[in-house]
């Protein structure tokens, strides 16, 4: 096959010329030189004929896609194994010849260039390159093409190319949401019938909620919370991808975390995530492997581990929609361990948010319930359940760990109530220690 690539001469490889499937194929295995990326990204900045232009784009977009990809551990991002082709398509204007493209074509060619754009995207410097040359607003604006305007390809191109970029670079993120891109997502979401673009919708408001607080109010007055409720539960991967944005959304440390997570509630995400869970009763059997990064029972467990622990009055209506059972059902028998993790996790937040109302309705053995006081000692960790090999916390001498890592890993969660508990101590031990001596002069 080498000799055979080897025989092909220059002037059949030229993207001028239509490649046959045998060629084609050749191709791929081609040595990608920075002489040959140049050479294509020539053709598709300079040539005047749009077929040249369009078989160059397709040549690139092959050969950027035909690099091994590999992933270094389950839930990463993929990585190439050597992004030098990426590399030499951004130094030779790759992206800039391919933004060129799409803002000149008709709606084939513009299906082709986002392709294009996307297959760059799989390194973060395309990603930065994109948004520095102004390649988001057209994108955005392609969200606008309906199925009804005959151009459903190109809306599910420009999808997928901003689900990939916004999760690749933060100012591709802040571009998309100063392009408007927030209110056309929520419209694609409430479309009936049209799962790909749906899911792609999800998988870019999954991506803007990556950076704590920075676009949450803009996705609340959006509607987007409501909008991801929808689809949870849902049997295809519109449900996991819309729990993961849940799950960013309302997880991550932020002024207005409250107002998400009260959000979801209001649009009917707790009943939702419960049907996510597995357990006896359960009317989906959602998987359930190691093999898997994430799984839906696992984000589902997360959300309302999250919403118990920033909203506790929401934990009567956790408990109330059946989440207890079910959460307790995959702690015992879940076979994977980050679902048992996060079931440990949400388990600890409803008993502590219980005992804390009941702490304050002063009815505290009638209020905890016999499933919050079963509950085993474990990890604080979110996500870890660990029961073995506690200790306690160094500081205040409450919270348990199993190991260091996860004590680091909680410690920005854990540090002020972690201050406010030596704080207690210390003023308890200092009011004891002055009780105990006016006792001591009493008795004198």
């Amino acid at each position: 096959m080498a000799a055979t690539a080897a025989a092909l001469t220059p002037l059949e490889l030229h993207p001028a010329f239509p490649l046959l499937p045998q060629r084609a194929a050749l191709l791929l295995q081609w040595p990608a030189s920075m002489d040959r990326v140049r050479e294509l990204v020539h053709s598709l900045r300079n040539s005047r004929r749009r077929h040249v232009q369009l078989m160059a784009a397709k040549q690139l977009t092959q050969l950027l896609q035909a690099q091994p990809v590999f992933s270094t551990a389950p839930g990463e991002q993929p990585q190439l194994a050597d992004p030098g082709v990426h590399w030499d398509f951004l130094a030779a204007g790759g992206m800039q010849a391919a933004l060129h493209l799409l803002c000149r074509v008709e709606q084939v060619g513009k299906v082709t260039a986002a392709n294009l754009m996307y297959a760059a995207c799989v390194v973060p410097e395309a990603a930065t390159q994109l948004a520095a040359d102004g390649g988001v607003q057209p994108l955005v604006q392609l969200l606008e093409c309906t199925a009804a305007d005959g151009a459903s390809g190109i809306r599910r191109a420009a999808l997928c190319t901003l689900a990939l970029a916004a999760e690749q670079c933060d100012t591709v993120q802040d571009a998309a949401v100063a392009a408007g891109c927030v209110p056309l997502l929520v419209a694609i979401l409430q479309e009936p019938n049209d799962s790909d673009h749906v899911a792609n919708a999800a998988a870019v408001l999954s991506a803007l909620v990556l950076r704590p607080g920075v676009h949450t109010e803009v996705l609340l007055t959006s509607g987007a919370a409501a909008a991801l409720v929808r689809h949870v539960p849902d049997e295809s991967c519109v449900c996991e991808i819309s729990l993961t944005a849940l799950s960013r959304l309302t997880g991550e440390p932020s002024p207005l975390r409250s107002e998400a997570v009260a959000a979801v509630a209001a649009a009917g995400g707790i009943p939702a995530a419960v049907q996510c869970l597995n357990g006896p009763s359960s009317a989906l059997n959602w998987p359930s492997s190691e093999e898997l990064a994430w799984t839906v029972p696992q984000l589902a467990a997360g959300l309302l581990a999250n919403m118990a622990e920033v909203c506790p009055q929401l934990a009567a209506d956790i408990q109330a929609a059946g989440a207890v059972p079910r959460l307790e059902w995959m702690l015992r028998n879940s076979t994977h361990r980050d679902e048992r993790g996060w079931a440990a996790t949400a388990l600890a937040n409803i008993r502590k948010a219980a005992a804390a109302a009941a702490a304050d309705s002063g009815a505290a053995a009638q209020a905890a319930g016999p499933a919050a006081a079963a509950l085993p000692r474990m990890c604080a960790a979110p996500g870890c359940g660990n029961t073995r090999g506690l200790r306690r916390c160094g500081g205040c001498h409450t919270v348990l760990y199993c190991s260091a890592g996860c004590s680091k890993a909680h410690w920005r969660q854990h540090k002020p109530e972690c201050r406010r508990l030596q704080a207690e101590a210390v003023a308890g031990a200092a009011a004891a220690g002055a009780k105990q001596g006016s006792s001591a002069a009493g008795d004198r």
